[in-house]
């Protein structure tokens, strides 16, 4: 009688747990989390991501199988955009759309700020995160036309980059934020601000900044500086990257401790000079 129970039992337990495989198994396999990391890359995993609850799961994983995986960011959409730099006291621009390229150098005219002399133009490809060039039929090469050459890239991020041109120099570069998220720190700049000293108008957008200063021989106060800007424990960095001021200098930054941000007044300490700048908000009409 023993043995038969035992008999029994066994069975009924093999039975449940059978019946566990059969019904809780598929059931933890179908959900799949998506979620972005810190560096913009896209991730699937059958466990929740950072900062997700069980709800978050977006669909069945039986066609992908178990286990992570990430989608990397493609070098097409991490290039795209317009990129500053100088190297010897000229300024240059990088200016990617899809996999075209446009190198060009920059400088200051008497009725503009952003004159452009295109160096060459090129259609790349990824060659293993450097790219392979082909120069396209552009007025500013068209010695080289249909001719195949190598950009390497030393370093990348989100907002600078590091490359090494055919002619062997290496370009130092800054990519031109037109947007970013602003943090509880830098809510307070958002805005004009008039310099005390002269009375240069500094305007702060979500992740880019200008001034207009009143020139010498010009009507009119004109944009004399164009960058981004970020504030990080309470110090405002400044990227220059376009205007008069800023020639043979460009993707260079400067960083301002913040004395005082309220809604009237913003008073700053250069890290360099340890120097006080003082603005005022400007008030709306």
């Amino acid at each position: 009688m023993n043995i038969l129970m035992k008999i029994i039992i066994n069975r009924a337990l093999f039975c449940l747990a059978l019946l566990f495989l059969i019904v809780v198994v598929p059931a933890q396999a179908g959900k799949i989390y998506k979620w972005t990391d810190k560096d913009g890359n896209v991730h699937f995993s059958n466990t929740p991501g950072p900062d997700q609850d069980a709800s978050a799961d977006i669909g069945d994983t039986k066609a992908r199988g178990g286990g992570t995986f990430s989608r990397p960011q493609s070098l097409e959409s991490s290039l795209r955009g317009t990129w500053y730099g100088s190297l010897a006291g000229q300024s240059y621009k990088l200016r990617v759309n899809g996999n075209t390229l446009l190198w060009a150098k920059t400088f200051e005219q008497q009725n503009s700020i952003n004159s452009v002399v295109p160096v060459f133009e090129a259609v790349w490809k990824d060659n293993n995160g450097d790219l392979d060039i082909i120069y396209s039929n552009y007025p500013s090469n068209q010695s080289r036309s249909g001719k195949k050459d190598f950009i390497r890239i030393i370093s990348k991020s989100d907002e600078s980059l590091s490359l090494q041109f055919p002619d062997k120099r290496v370009y130092n570069l800054t990519k031109s934020i037109k947007h970013r998220r602003v943090g509880i720190e830098g809510k307070n700049l958002i805005g004009s601000w008039i310099r005390q000293s002269d009375g240069a108008e500094v305007t702060f957008k979500s992740g880019s900044f200008s001034t207009k200063e009143e020139i010498e021989n010009r009507v009119g106060a004109i944009v004399t500086e164009k960058g981004n800007w970020q504030v990080a424990d309470s110090i405002l960095t400044m990227t220059y990257i376009r205007g008069i001021n800023t020639a043979g200098r460009q993707g260079m930054t400067r960083k301002f401790k913040i004395l005082l941000s309220d809604e009237q007044q913003l008073i700053l300490s250069d890290s360099a000079t340890k120097k006080q700048v003082v603005y005022n908000r400007k008030l709306a009409r």
